[in-house]
């Protein structure tokens, strides 16, 4: 006669082939998220897309300015050349 030996946790489970969960220690997954840059008071940015307005930004694309404030929020309060000051995210702006 032959008796299968099952784990506590495929018993407390209520069913008898349920897998206990295994530890994978040291394997990294990479899940496709890409940090945006972290920008300090004073460096150059280049905005990435137009930014403000509707239909006319009033900061158009590839426009050159200077982080002046970080946000709590994550934002930066960055002053672009022509004189606009915006409030943006990270994912708009590029290291320039």
């Amino acid at each position: 006669m032959t008796v299968d030996r099952v784990s506590h946790a495929e018993v407390r489970c209520g069913v008898g082939l349920m897998p206990t969960p295994v530890k994978n220690e040291g394997v990294t997954v990479d899940a496709g998220f890409v940090e945006p840059p972290r920008f300090d008071v004073g460096d150059r940015v280049i905005a990435v897309e137009g930014i403000g307005g509707w239909l006319r930004p009033r900061v158009p694309r590839h426009t050159h300015g200077v982080v002046i404030a970080r946000k709590l929020s994550g934002e930066f309060e960055v002053h672009f050349d022509g004189g606009h000051t915006e409030v943006v995210g990270p994912e708009l702006l590029a290291p320039g």
